[in-house]
């Protein structure tokens, strides 16, 4: 549809309200506006929860990601490297490193 056609002559173009309200527009039967709406309305919700079980998933990977950095910061890399009490409430154990032995001594 051009609507240049319908323009009025000004210093700032433009289309008037009356000539907009004249024009005739083509729309889909009632029944095919709301089929149309309840097709998209459907797949939107599926796109929706698509969306919701995506952002759990990536909250989980943030949460592994984390435990795995402090895992790795507290325990270390290698899990030979024995542990010992650390002596602070609530820390748990730690890992022994720069602990003397007799035999080092």
């Amino acid at each position: 549809m051009n609507l240049g056609q319908y323009s009025v002559a000004a210093a700032q173009p433009g289309l008037a309200v009356e000539i907009i309200g004249n024009l005739r527009i083509p729309l889909p039967a009632a029944e095919e506006q709301s089929a149309i709406a309840t097709f998209l309305d459907r797949e939107t919700a599926k796109i929706d929860a698509l969306v919701a079980e995506q952002e759990k998933l990536i909250a989980l990977l943030k949460e592994k990601r984390q435990a795995l950095i402090s895992h790795a910061v507290t325990k270390g890399l290698d899990p030979s490297v024995p542990m010992k009490d650390s002596g602070w409430s609530g820390w748990g154990r730690c890992r022994r490193i720069g602990e003397c032995s007799p035999s080092s001594a």
